[in-house]
C-alpha cells in the first residue's frame, strides 16, 4: 500500500505552530464544525446553486454526515486517501466534508484527466476509495476505472456519482439509495485541523505530478486570507468557473462556507452564461485565469447584461496586461481585477488588494498575505535586495507538509530554516510587491493550467517513430501560453497521427495535447548538448503547423 513519509506539523513548523494559533492564522476547528453551527442556526439558507438546483445548508450538513457514516461502514477512516474525480457538481462539497469528518485525506482529480493521469494520482496516493462520475460529456469514467483497477491494488471502493445504469457488485452510489445507514450510526472522534486532510497534485520538473500534502489549517489559511483581504462577507456569492477539483475551484467552493456566503457553480466556461449567472444569482466574486476575464469583457453588452453585483475578479497564473485591468473597470463599473500568486505547495502567497491602483495590479502579482514572508534568493540561497531577480522563496502558515511519498523531493523544497523553495523566479520591489518573471521549473501555463514539459516529452518519445522531441510554451494573447512540440522522426509521421496516438493510445487529457507542432531534421543544441529552446521558438513562430 502506498504510504507517506511526510513529517507532521510539529516537525515542519516547530515553534511557529503556536504562533500561528495565537495570531489567528490557524484555527482550532474544522470546516465541518462551521457547517454544523450554520445548519443549526439557518438550515434553510442556500449554500450552493448548480443550474436550477439549490442546495441548502441543512441539506449539505445531513448529506455529508450520511456519506461519512456510509464510508465509515466500509472501513474507511483516519488517514485513508479518498480520491474524487468529479466535474463542477455540488457532490464534491459533500464528499469533502464527509472525508474531513472521518479524518481521511481527500485527493482531488481533475475531470479532464484520463487513464494516464488518473493512474498516476491513484497509485501515488494509494487511494482506498474513489468517488467518480459515471459518465460525463461523452466520456465513460466507469470503463476507465475498469481498465485501471487491476493496476491499483490499494483501490478497494468505487463510489459513482449520478450513475445512469447498474453498478458492479460492491460499488456504491454516492446518493445512498437502499444502502444508506441510519443517523444513529456512530462516527469516530473528529480529527485535529493539524492532521493531513488534502493532497493536491501538481506538475513540476519531474514527469509525474507530485502530491502536496496539506492539513485543513494550511489550506484554510489561504482561503481566509483571500476572503478577508478581498472583503468576502456573509451573503456574498462566489462564481466558480475553474474545475472544483483544482485548487482555484476548490477555494471558490469552500471559502463561502467559511463566511456563510454562497456558491454558484458553472460546469464549463461560457461567458454568456457567466454573465447571466452574475445577474441572476448576484455573484460578487470570481477567481479564475486571465483568459476568463478577457472573454467576459469581450462578451459583455450593457444593453443585455447586468454585472453590477460583481466586485472583484481575481486572476492568477499569467501576467495581466494593464490595458485589461483598466478596461475591466471601465466596462463593468465598480468591478475590479486583482492579481494573485500561488502554488499547490502553499496555495496563495501574495495578492493585490482592492485599494491598489490599476498600474500596481497590472505590474505585480501582489504583496504577501498577513503572516507570509517572501524573499528572493540566489541559486545558493543568499537573500537579494529589492528589485533584484532570483528564485522566490516562501515562509508562512499555508505551506504544505511535504510531497506525499517523496521525501527526496520534499527535502529539495523545504529548507531546514523554514523557508520553502518555489522554483519560480521574480523580484520584490521596495514596497514588498512581487513580480513573477519566469520559472526554474519546466512548466507551461496554459490558461492557468500547469503542464509539465517533461511529462509530455516522455509520452511523445514513446511513439515508435519519434527520435527526439522538445516541448515548450509559445506566447498566446488569450491563454498566456500554448503547448508546442518540435519533433524529430524516423519516418513520415504527421501531426494528426501523433495527436491521435497521444489522445487514444496514451489517453492524455485533451488540454495537454500540443497545439503547435513542427517536425525538424534535428533539434538545435549547445556544445554541451542542451536543447536551445529559444531557437525552436523562433522557428515555431516563423513556420508552425497548427493543429
Amino acid at each position: 500500500m502506498a504510504s507517506s513519509t511526510v513529517p507532521g506539523v510539529d516537525a515542519v513548523y516547530g515553534p511557529e505552530t503556536e504562533r500561528f494559533y495565537r495570531d489567528g492564522s490557524w484555527h482550532r476547528g474544522l470546516l465541518i464544525d462551521q457547517l454544523h453551527d450554520w445548519a443549526a442556526a439557518e438550515p434553510d439558507a442556500p449554500y450552493l446553486y448548480e443550474g436550477e438546483l439549490t442546495v441548502t445548508v441543512g441539506e449539505l450538513h445531513a448529506r455529508s454526515l450520511d456519506l461519512a457514516r456510509r464510508l465509515s461502514s466500509r472501513g474507511l477512516g483516519r488517514g485513508d486517501r479518498v480520491a474524487a474525480q468529479l466535474p463542477n457538481w455540488h457532490e464534491l462539497a459533500i464528499v469533502f466534508l464527509a472525508v474531513q469528518r472521518l479524518g481521511a485525506i481527500l485527493v482531488p482529480i481533475m475531470p479532464i484527466y484520463r487513464d494516464h493521469e488518473a493512474r498516476h494520482i491513484l497509485a501515488t496516493s494509494g487511494a482506498r476509495a474513489l468517488v467518480v462520475a459515471h459518465r460525463y460529456r461523452g466520456f465513460d469514467y466507469r470503463q476507465m476505472i475498469l481498465r485501471l483497477r487491476a493496476e491499483l491494488p490499494d483501490l478497494e471502493h468505487v463510489i459513482y456519482a449520478r450513475p445512469d445504469g447498474p453498478l458492479a457488485h460492491g460499488d456504491m452510489r454516492l446518493d445512498g439509495g437502499p444502502e444508506s445507514v441510519t443517523a444513529a450510526t456512530e462516527l469516530p472522534d473528529p480529527p485535529s485541523p493539524d492532521e493531513p486532510a488534502l493532497i493536491l497534485f501538481t506538475s513540476g520538473t519531474e514527469a509525474g505530478a507530485k502530491g502536496c500534502l496539506h492539513t485543513w489549517n494550511t489550506f484554510a489559511y489561504s482561503c481566509r486570507g483571500i476572503a478577508e483581504e478581498c472583503d468576502f462577507r456573509a451573503g456574498d456569492v462566489e462564481l466558480v468557473v475553474s474545475p472544483i477539483t483544482h485548487t482555484t475551484g476548490l477555494i471558490g467552493a469552500l471559502k463561502p462556507l467559511m463566511y456563510r456566503g454562497r456558491v454558484c457553480l458553472m460546469e464549463s466556461w461560457d461567458p454568456e452564461v457567466a454573465l447571466e449567472l452574475i445577474r441572476r444569482r448576484g455573484c460578487t466574486q470570481v477567481m479564475a485565469a486571465t483568459v476568463f476575464a478577457q472573454t467576459l469583457l469581450d462578451t459583455y453588452d450593457p444593453a443585455r447584461h447586468d454585472a453590477g453585483s460583481l466586485r472583484y475578479f481575481l486572476c492568477g497564473g499569467a501576467p495581466v496586461p494593464e490595458r485589461l485591468v483598466a478596461r475591466f473597470s471601465a466596462v463593468l463599473g465598480r468591478s475590479r481585477m486583482l492579481t494573485m500568486y500561488g502554488q499547490s505547495e502553499f496555495v496563495n502567497g501574495a495578492l493585490t488588494r482592492p485599494g491598489d491602483s490599476p498600474a500596481r495590479v497590472a505590474s505585480s502579482d501582489g504583496s504577501p498575505l498577513p503572516a507570509v514572508t517572501l524573499r528572493i534568493v540566489t541559486a545558493d540561497g543568499r537573500p537579494q535586495p529589492p528589485d533584484t531577480e532570483g528564485e522566490i522563496e516562501y515562509r508562512g502558515p499555508g505551506g504544505m507538509l511535504g510531497y506525499w511519498g517523496d521525501p527526496e523531493a520534499t527535502a529539495r523544497v523545504l529548507r531546514s530554516d523554514g523557508w520553502r523553495r518555489t522554483g519560480d523566479r521574480g523580484h520584490l520591489d521596495r514596497d514588498g510587491y512581487l513580480r513573477v518573471t519566469g520559472r526554474t521549473k519546466e512548466l507551461v501555463i496554459r490558461g492557468g493550467m500547469n503542464i509539465s514539459i517533461l511529462e509530455i516529452e516522455e509520452l511523445i518519445r514513446t511513439h515508435p517513430a519519434v527520435l527526439d522531441v522538445a516541448v515548450l510554451g509559445v506566447p498566446d494573447e488569450r491563454l498566456g501560453e500554448r503547448l508546442a512540440a518540435a519533433v524529430v522522426t524516423r519516418d513520415d509521421l504527421g501531426a494528426d497521427d501523433l495527436l491521435r496516438y497521444l489522445a487514444d493510445d496514451r489517453r492524455l487529457a485533451r488540454q495537454k495535447l500540443p497545439e503547435v507542432i513542427r517536425f525538424l531534421p534535428d533539434l538545435p543544441r549547445t556544445a554541451t548538448g542542451k536543447v536551445q529552446r529559444y531557437r525552436i521558438l523562433q522557428a515555431l513562430q516563423l513556420d508552425a503547423e497548427r493543429v
